[in-house]
């Protein structure tokens, strides 16, 4: 018998409306109720996506910040599964496998590999909310030798914030623990460490699941194997020849092919805002307006223009920050300045569904395509809030009220070291001012 090939892992954000507390669920569904579920889990299929239970009232599912990675263990002999954990004051939220929508700064390195991992690989969070190293955990799982990997999801809940380690133990404190293990018996529960001092385990929201990755349907001498292809200039096709010779197997014979399609990539056309087209506004002024990003945008800071279509993919994000003491209007959406309030990011031009915003903070909404495949958009056209964001500028005179920052992690080179890597960019922020100071994009 053999092995599946995957272990598909869904760490599963479950956001609070109120006081914005995030949760992970990273495996198997919590006895509180049903909703809390991740769908981790063995299988001959990769996942393409997180399955996630829908959460509760009062505690939804978060698209943007829920994540999944696909692990390949085929001829690996280690599943290394890194927790974790962004810190905001009041808040601690668990990425255990994959990258956020939201900010590709909050991701995590789990992965299949024959190297056993010896620390965890995480990303260095965003703004407020960096990583957490003493109550961040790993643990590198034998699934060469053992047949089930056990995941222990386990929640340590203090006031108005549940925390989640899914491997290993933090260096805070041993009683923050989970007992993520490879085996060959089957887990039948969690196994969490108690917590510690007012941080307590919560049992009804910790969860488990056992993956079994023995792969009943295969006899002796079934073989498999992977192709890896050179990197063409074109589209090509790579066919390859196998076979088995031995006493007994019938010497059996099979084919197959790759295909590596050559095409554009997410960076294509200058993504941003025009530039100088902006007034300024009087402090304390509200204005309502949507928001929106365009496709190669005019005047532009390129001597000669881009003309190119603009691909849009995930991981691509539109931020729109309130800044010193502004703030989004109660009437930007109904309940809109409660976090995890979502509405939708259109297509400019059509006004059709192409991804989602929702309020990160009292201070950040953040917008991004959802599609897994790439879409693109002609030059002049843009991705626009669904509806008009609401603001009020600071009441100081001469200073930023709002900013509106793209993000495109595809586009090259880095600027600055800001973080903002638009292909061009020039053009990838713009900044409203309260009168007395010139708007500019920058």
């Amino acid at each position: 018998m053999g092995k599946k090939r995957y272990v598909n892992i869904s760490s599963c954000d479950f956001a609070a409306d109120a006081g914005g507390d995030h949760w992970t669920v990273s495996a198997g569904t919590a006895t509180v109720n049903a909703g809390y579920s991740s769908g981790t889990n063995a299988s001959n299929t990769a996942a393409t996506s997180y399955t996630c239970g829908p959460g509760a009232p009062g505690r939804l599912l978060d698209a943007p910040t829920s994540t999944f990675a696909a692990l390949d263990i085929l001829g690996r002999s280690y599943v290394n599964i890194s927790s974790c954990d962004f810190a905001v004051s009041g808040d601690r939220w668990t990425v255990s496998a994959g990258t956020a929508t939201a900010n590709a700064g909050y991701s995590s390195g789990t992965n299949a590999s024959n190297t056993a991992a010896t620390s965890y690989t995480c990303g260095v969070g965003f703004g407020t909310r960096p990583l957490s190293p003493t109550t961040s955990t790993f643990a590198a799982l034998d699934v060469l030798n053992n047949r089930y990997v056990n995941i222990s999801s386990c929640d340590f809940a203090a006031s108005g914030d549940r925390w989640t380690v899914s491997a290993g133990t933090a260096t805070a404190n041993a009683g923050y623990s989970s007992g993520t293990n490879a085996s060959n018996t089957a887990a039948t529960s969690y196994t969490c460490g108690v917590g510690f001092g007012t941080r307590p385990l919560s049992p009804t929201t910790s969860t488990f699941a056992a993956l079994d990755t023995l792969d009943t349907t295969r006899g002796s001498g079934y073989i498999q194997y992977t192709m890896v292809s050179p990197l063409p200039s074109v589209t090509t096709t790579y066919p390859q020849a196998a076979s088995l010779t031995g006493e007994g197997m019938g010497n059996p014979s099979s084919q197959g092919s790759v295909t590596v399609v050559v095409g554009g990539s997410p960076s294509d056309g200058d993504w941003g805002f025009s530039l100088g087209k902006a007034g300024t506004v009087p402090p304390g002024h509200k204005l309502s307006s949507v928001v929106k990003v365009t496709c190669n945008p005019v005047p532009s800071p390129l001597p000669l223009p881009d003309t190119a279509p603009c691909t849009y993919a995930p991981g691509m994000m539109l931020k729109i920050a309130a800044l010193n003491t502004s703030t989004f209007s109660h009437n930007t959406v109904a309940g809109a300045d409660t976090i995890g309030s979502q509405w939708d990011l259109n297509k400019a031009s059509d006004g059709s569904r192409v991804g989602w915003c929702h309020v990160a903070s009292k201070t950040v909404i953040r917008c991004s395509p959802s599609s897994l495949v790439p879409a693109s958009l002609n030059p002049g056209d843009g991705l626009v809030t669904s509806i008009p964001v609401s603001m009020i500028a600071t009441r100081t005179s001469h200073t930023p009220a709002f900013q509106f920052t793209w993000y495109n992690p595809y586009g090259e080179p880095q600027r600055g070291g800001n973080g903002h890597n638009d292909l061009y960019g020039a053009n990838d922020y713009y900044t409203i001012v309260t009168s007395g100071h010139n708007n500019h994009s920058e």
